[in-house]
């Protein structure tokens, strides 16, 4: 018993390395070039857990985690401190693509970084990315879902500006997808 155990562990490391080679990868092809940013994804986890809301149902609730790390090129830029799934303006626009019906049941983002501001300007806040430098947002979205059904978030849009002053928003709009999840 416990040959097998080392040869589990041992596959298990060996897929956790390839996974990890695929997931860089896959952030490099997010790249994009023709605007003043330049997006990667990071880290991008996910794992689910059931949990009871009263004796006769259950509950599965899927959490989604996306490092997306943002580098200003040329000139500074400003992105909104704010994810939303909704049509809303926000920082970060997402949907929840599965194979059966959900919800929401929280998002958050945070960020951190050298040389990264944090403006308020009313009651939106901006992220404020000097040239040169990078912002790592952290995007937790839990999902309220189905036990045995398969579900991801995709980021579909983010919003930014160049001058505070713009009145309209920039998109950068290439999508970025969480790993695919089952509920089971």
């Amino acid at each position: 018993m416990n040959k097998t155990t080392k040869i589990a562990s041992s596959r298990i490391k060996k897929l956790t390395q390839q996974l990890e080679v695929l997931q860089e990868r896959q952030a490099k092809l997010v790249m994009d070039t023709e605007t003043s940013m330049t997006v990667v994804v990071k880290k991008n986890k996910a794992h689910f857990k059931r949990v009871r809301a009263n004796k006769d149902t259950a509950s599965v609730l899927g959490s989604y985690l996306l490092y997306v790390s943002i580098t200003a090129k040329t000139n500074e830029i400003f992105v909104p401190l704010s994810i939303a799934s909704g049509k809303k303006t926000a920082g970060f626009m997402y949907y929840i693509e599965g194979t059966a019906p959900s919800s929401v049941a929280s998002a958050e983002v945070e960020v951190g970084g050298e040389g990264v501001l944090v403006v308020t300007i009313g009651t939106i806040r901006y992220v404020k990315i000097p040239p040169g430098k990078s912002a790592t947002f952290v995007l937790k979205v839990v999902v309220r879902g189905r036990y045995g059904e398969v579900y991801k978030i995709i980021i579909s849009k983010i919003h930014y500006k160049l001058f505070l002053h713009e009145v309209r928003y920039r998109l950068f709009e290439k999508t970025l997808p969480s790993v695919l999840l089952k509920f089971a």
